[in-house]
């Protein structure tokens, strides 16, 4: 529906983590009521910005429409965002990506990305150039945005293999027909990757050592 306003990452943010608090499963049904969405077209813009937020493992999927927000291992570089978005909301129009980086001393690359997604959700738009220099300017959503938006987190999980073997598993033995050959030796192969990681544990009397 034109007019509508946008449903951002932050949002979208918030709301997971607040549902989510402690561990707490979430599904797309809360989220939806969370954010009081109930046209079909803002239901699948919400579902877009899960699937972003999966594929970078800020959240995982338990299952179809179920989530649980990673909140251990989201590491946000909170400080630099801060200081990023202070720039982006403080500076007239006519800034760099290297400016707001030797302004907030955050490393160049960082500022890129953090501008690149700034960009694409609205917040900030190119001007013009300054020779081959791209020039921007915060947008009238950034003016009336005081809370710093995060991007979505990309997370270096040693266990990520095992993680998304054991949700295979667990999404099979719900929704899939477990009498069908194909389904079952995609279980034992998910096994197969569990085993491969943890047999060395077998033998040493109980796993109460076991770390993660």
């Amino acid at each position: 529906m034109e007019g509508r306003p946008e449903i951002t990452m932050e949002q979208v943010r918030v709301a997971v983590k607040s549902l989510g608090e402690g561990g707490a499963l979430v599904s797309n049904a809360e989220l939806f009521e969370a954010l009081g969405l109930e046209i079909e077209a803002d239901k699948a813009r919400l579902r877009n910005r899960m699937q972003e937020m999966v594929a970078t493992g800020e959240v995982s999927r338990v299952r179809e429409g179920i989530y649980v927000y990673n909140f251990e291992q989201c590491q946000v570089s909170a400080k630099y965002h801060k200081a990023m978005w202070r720039f982006v909301r403080s500076q007239k129009p006519g800034w760099s990506v290297r400016d707001m980086s030797l302004f907030t001393r955050a490393s160049y690359s960082h500022a890129c990305k953090y501008c690149s997604w700034l960009k694409d959700e609205g917040y900030i738009e190119q001007i013009g150039k300054n020779g081959l220099t791209k020039i921007y300017a915060g947008t009238g959503k950034a003016m009336a945005t005081p809370e710093t938006p995060h991007p979505p987190q990309k997370i270096n999980d040693p266990y990520q293999e095992e993680r998304s073997a054991a949700a295979k598993i667990i999404r099979l033995m719900l929704c899939a027909d477990v009498g069908n050959w194909r389904v079952q030796k995609a279980i034992v192969d998910a096994c197969d990757v569990l085993r491969r990681r943890f047999a060395k544990h077998e033998n040493q009397g109980g796993m109460e050592d076991v770390q993660q």
